[in-house]
């Protein structure tokens, strides 16, 4: 086998990881390159070497499937510098890239806005594919406003990002909605309140949670959904209130998307878990903080659980 030119064995190489991982059942991240491209990541990061994360208690597996395909740890095992990063080199002789791989975040991926800026594109994924734009959660909220419109109630949708809100504009356009975020011009949000509350052909509200968690009695909407998880559920209470305000003489359904098997789905939890042990009355006792997980916390939050998100019902 001749030696591969490098623009052809950096993808070969990550696609190569994924296959060993998903035969092996290793969890992996890949931090940068065109698997993480494909997934919405845009990273800032140029070098022609295969970064990726393991599982720290996998990583073993991966490393003896690699070795018996030629490729060679080039750094001892007592290296300063590997028991410092948790990071381990490995080379072929027909491959003119390196493969890094990593059971820790190294110290050049572990800045909190690194991780933070990961965790808020891979919930973004959960909200549209950044390829096709497809949504299933915009298909479950389409068929859930049709019901709204057709008995003449209106409802809100909250969503932490403008981009989606926007989003969310153009494909629910049938139901004339609202906009109110942070790039609505103060003089105009009582506009744009009064169009919502007066206006019977105006079924939805699109609010940011900034914008809509403070200040606004909107009872006259029969439905909320969040269209994605906020970190705090203190926020999430806040922004729901809007429709429990004192007038409001119907029942509220409050509806809660959340992808199933994704990152979405681990931060439901984890806002459970400690919304249990804190107790509802400490407002914001139950914010995720990510400088405060474990670094097998942090793979294990950012993993895709593909039994999870195949299994219907």
């Amino acid at each position: 086998m001749t030696e591969l030119a490098l623009s052809e064995a950096v993808p070969l190489a990550y696609a190569l990881v994924a296959r060993l991982a998903d035969d092996l059942d290793v969890r992996v991240l890949f931090i940068k390159g065109p698997i993480a491209e494909e997934q919405g990541l845009r990273s800032k990061h140029t070098s022609v070497d295969v970064d990726v994360m393991v599982d720290p208690s996998r990583r073993d597996a991966l490393v003896l499937a690699l070795s018996r395909l030629g490729w060679v740890d080039e750094n001892p095992h007592t290296s300063p510098r590997v028991l410092a990063l948790h990071s381990w080199t490995y080379r072929h002789p027909q491959w003119p890239c390196e493969l890094d791989v990593h059971d820790r975040f190294p110290g050049f991926f572990a800045a909190p806005q690194h991780v933070f800026e990961l965790v808020l594109r891979l919930k973004q994924i959960c909200n549209f594919d950044p390829l096709t734009g497809t949504s299933t959660k915009l298909e479950r909220l389409e068929t859930d406003l049709e019901e709204c419109a057709a008995s003449g109630r209106k409802a809100i949708v909250f969503s932490q990002w403008v981009q989606t809100i926007a989003e969310l504009r153009s494909r629910l356009a049938r139901f004339n909605p609202a906009e109110y975020h942070g790039k609505v011009q103060n003089q105009k949000r009582d506009e744009v309140i009064a169009r919502f509350r007066d206006d019977p052909n105006c079924h939805v509200i699109l609010m940011s949670y900034g914008a809509g968690s403070v200040g606004l009695n909107l009872q006259f909407a029969s439905y909320v959904f969040l269209f994605d998880r906020w970190w705090n559920p203190a926020v999430e209470n806040q922004a729901t209130d809007r429709a429990f305000r004192i007038g409001q003489t119907r029942n509220v359904l409050v509806h809660k998307f959340v992808c199933r098997g994704t990152v979405e789905d681990k931060i439901d939890q984890l806002i459970e878990e400690k919304r249990a042990l804190a107790g509802d009355f400490l407002q914001g006792g139950a914010e995720i903080r990510l400088t405060e997980m474990k670094d097998d916390e942090l793979l294990s939050l950012v993993s895709l659980d593909l039994a999870a998100a195949m299994k219907e019902g």
